[in-house]
C-alpha cells in the first residue's frame, strides 16, 4: 500500500505507510466500521444472547413512539408505529393512562398514557419496513400475582429476527418494579427486521412506553467501542484517528489518548507516551477541541465548561492523570482525532473512540 487517506486539516490528508489509521462511521446511533488498521475491538456490556445482540442505557432514538397521539383507546392489530417505519400486532391492545400489573400500577415513562396487551392469547410483533440497528422500551408485567387463580408472575421473552427471518438472538428477563417501567435496549450486530414478546406461561400481559429505533446498515460492521495503538513520532508520524458521523442528528462521544496505563499489567508495554495530548478537528480541518491532562478541562470550541466530572460518570475514566480525553457532541461530518507526545516525546498509545448513547 502506498499512502492510506483520512479526513484531517485539508479535509483530506496524505500519510505514508509508516502512519496509523482509524477510520469509523457513526451512524443513526450505532459505530460501523469503515476501514481500518490495528483495531482492537471492546464491547461494555455483556451481550444479552450469543453475540448479535448488546444490552444498552436508554438512549434517544432517530425514530420513537409515546402514544400521546393515540389518545385513550383499544388499537386493532398492525398498528402503524414509530413513525410508520413500523407495525405492532397482537390482541387485546389497548392505550391507557393507568394499568394495574397484579399488585402494582403500571406508571407509564412519559407522558400520561401508555400501550397494554391484557393477559393476550399470542404474541406481540413489531415488525420494521426497514431493519434498525437499535432499539429499546420501557416494559412492565404481572408483580405477585396470585398463583391460585392460575396466574404467576411470569417472563417477558424477546426474540429478534433478521429480514430473512434468521433469530439473531433473545432475551428474557421478568419485570419487579414498583409500578415504574423497567428500560430494556438493545444493538444489534444484524439488524433486526421483527421483535416478538411472547409471556413465559404463555398468557401473561405486557405494558410497553417509550419505544426508541435506530434504522439499520446491513452492510455495516456494528461496533460498540474502538481504539487502535500505535507508535507515536512527531511531525507527519503522530497517531491520527479519522471518524465520520452520519444521520440526520449529533452524537456525543468521548475521546481519550492513552499512555502511561499501558506500562501496567495486563498491557506490560515497554516505552508507552508518557504524556499524550489530544486534539478534535472538523472536516475543515479546524482545531475544535484540545486537552492535555484529562483532569484539567481546556475551553475552547466545542468544549464550553469543565468536562471533569462528566468524564469520570462516562465509564470512560482514564487511568492517568497525563492521560487525555474530551466529550463532545458532534453534528454529522468528519473529524480527525490526533494523538502527539507533550515536548515532542514519543512512545506507544492508544486512540479511543466510545459511543455514549
Amino acid at each position: 500500500m502506498a499512502h492510506l487517506s483520512v479526513p484531517a486539516m485539508n479535509g483530506w490528508l496524505e500519510l505514508e505507510e509508516s502512519q496509523n489509521l482509524l477510520l469509523i462511521c457513526l451512524r443513526s446511533g450505532s459505530l460501523y466500521l469503515s476501514s481500518i488498521l490495528g483495531l482492537l475491538f471492546l464491547v461494555t456490556d455483556p451481550p444479552a444472547s450469543a453475540q448479535q445482540i448488546t444490552r444498552v442505557l436508554p438512549f434517544a432514538g432517530t425514530y420513537s413512539e409515546t402514544w400521546e397521539r393515540f389518545g385513550v383507546r383499544e388499537i386493532p392489530s398492525g398498528t402503524s408505529i414509530l413513525g410508520g417505519i413500523a407495525t405492532i400486532s397482537g390482541d387485546h391492545m389497548e392505550i391507557a393512562a393507568s394499568f394495574q400489573l397484579c399488585s402494582v400500577f403500571a406508571r407509564p415513562s412519559d407522558g400520561h398514557i401508555f400501550w397494554d396487551s391484557d393477559r393476550p392469547t399470542g404474541p406481540v410483533t413489531i415488525s420494521f419496513s426497514q431493519p434498525v440497528s437499535a432499539f429499546g422500551a420501557y416494559w412492565g408485567s404481572g408483580v405477585d400475582c396470585p398463583a391460585c387463580c392460575g396466574y404467576g408472575d411470569a417472563p417477558s421473552i424477546l426474540t429478534f429476527r433478521d429480514a430473512a427471518g434468521n433469530i439473531i438472538g433473545t432475551d428474557s428477563f421478568y419485570y419487579e418494579g414498583d409500578g415504574a417501567l423497567m428500560w430494556r435496549g438493545y444493538r444489534f450486530g444484524t439488524p433486526v427486521k421483527t421483535i416478538t414478546r411472547t409471556a413465559g406461561d404463555g398468557t401473561e400481559g405486557v405494558v410497553i412506553d417509550g419505544l426508541q429505533a435506530n434504522p439499520g446498515d446491513a452492510g455495516g460492521l456494528l461496533l460498540a467501542n474502538i481504539s487502535t495503538r500505535s507508535f507515536v513520532q512527531t511531525g507527519n508520524n503522530v497517531m491520527i484517528g479519522g471518524f465520520i458521523i452520519e444521520g440526520t442528528g449529533p452524537k456525543t462521544v468521548i475521546l481519550r489518548a492513552v499512555g502511561p496505563e499501558l506500562s501496567a499489567p495486563p498491557y506490560n508495554i515497554p516505552n508507552p507516551l508518557a504524556d499524550p495530548t489530544l486534539e478534535l478537528h472538523n472536516g475543515t480541518g479546524a482545531l475544535i477541541a484540545f486537552n492535555d491532562n484529562w483532569q484539567t478541562t481546556i475551553i475552547g470550541g466545542v468544549i464550553t465548561a469543565s468536562q471533569v466530572s462528566t468524564i469520570q460518570n462516562s465509564g470512560h475514566t482514564p487511568t492517568q492523570p497525563t492521560e487525555s480525553a474530551i466529550i463532545a457532541t458532534l453534528q454529522p461530518g468528519n473529524y480527525t482525532a490526533i494523538v502527539r507526545g507533550e515536548s515532542n516525546t514519543t512512545g506507544v498509545a492508544l486512540v479511543e473512540v466510545y459511543d455514549l448513547q
